[in-house]
């Protein structure tokens, strides 16, 4: 189980039971490797959850994809409380013995209720010239003005319990002291891994630069990023 589709799974063989920060979480099992399943197309995990004094709330069948198969909780089930799930696996007619029960608590007053302020905020001068990390020990980054920029910086999962649906990020890039000479919003990339934006050769001139970030999805804003200051070279 995890608090949403952003975050790493809790496992329920664990000894501290599962802690939902969401109302939604995803709920996951395993059959092993994929190849156990290429004679299995027809292949479903069952998934029973009722609240902890037995009372049943909801059945969910889902394919599997590859080895495992997983659903998110849908709007209106849970509330804060205690709750209790399990899974079997259906081919057909044939199915297996069900799993034992997985207690977990829902609690979401600890959520986080905006994304986490991005992280390893880099820049690339080109497609093949990979990234140079602000702060790194070797010094401030160091681009051309005919290089093709890009501006970037990864996620973080402060995001307890809330999926974002139309994450993106501010991205603000001038000279230091002075206002944003760039100011660009730009949705997250497909990969779910990277926010980026670029910047055309010969946009900016010789001097010192500075560019920072912030994760935004409608009212849910996210801190900035410390500066990164970088120079630019004839």
């Amino acid at each position: 189980m995890a608090s949403s589709l952003d975050l790493a799974p809790q496992l329920c063989q664990d000894m501290t039971a599962p802690l939902a920060r969401s109302t939604h979480p995803v709920f996951g099992v395993s059959s092993g490797a994929p190849a156990y399943n290429i004679d299995r197309p027809n292949l479903r995990a069952a998934f029973e959850l009722s609240r902890s004094d037995g009372e049943p709330l909801l059945t969910q069948t889902v394919g599997f994809v590859g080895s495992s198969a997983r659903f998110q909780m849908p709007d209106g089930v849970l509330t804060d409380g205690s709750y209790r799930v399990r899974a079997r696996a259906e081919d057909g007619a044939a199915v297996s013995e069900w799993l034992p029960w997985c207690v977990f608590t829902v609690d979401t007053s600890g959520a986080v209720t905006t994304p986490g302020v991005p992280a390893a905020v880099r820049i690339s001068a080109g497609p093949y010239a990979g990234f140079q990390q602000c702060g790194a020990a070797s010094g401030a980054p160091v681009v051309g003005t005919r290089d093709s920029l890009t501006f970037a910086a990864s996620p973080t999962p402060q995001i307890i319990g809330v999926t974002y649906k139309n994450l993106s990020a501010t991205f603000e890039i001038g000279h230091p002291g002075e206002d944003p000479l760039i100011r660009r919003t730009e949705a997250i990339w497909p990969s779910g891994l990277v926010f980026g934006t670029g910047v055309a050769p010969g946009t900016l001139t010789p001097g010192l630069y500075q560019f920072r970030v912030r994760a935004e999805d409608g009212n849910a804003v996210s801190a900035w990023s410390p500066w990164c200051a970088f120079t630019v070279i004839e």
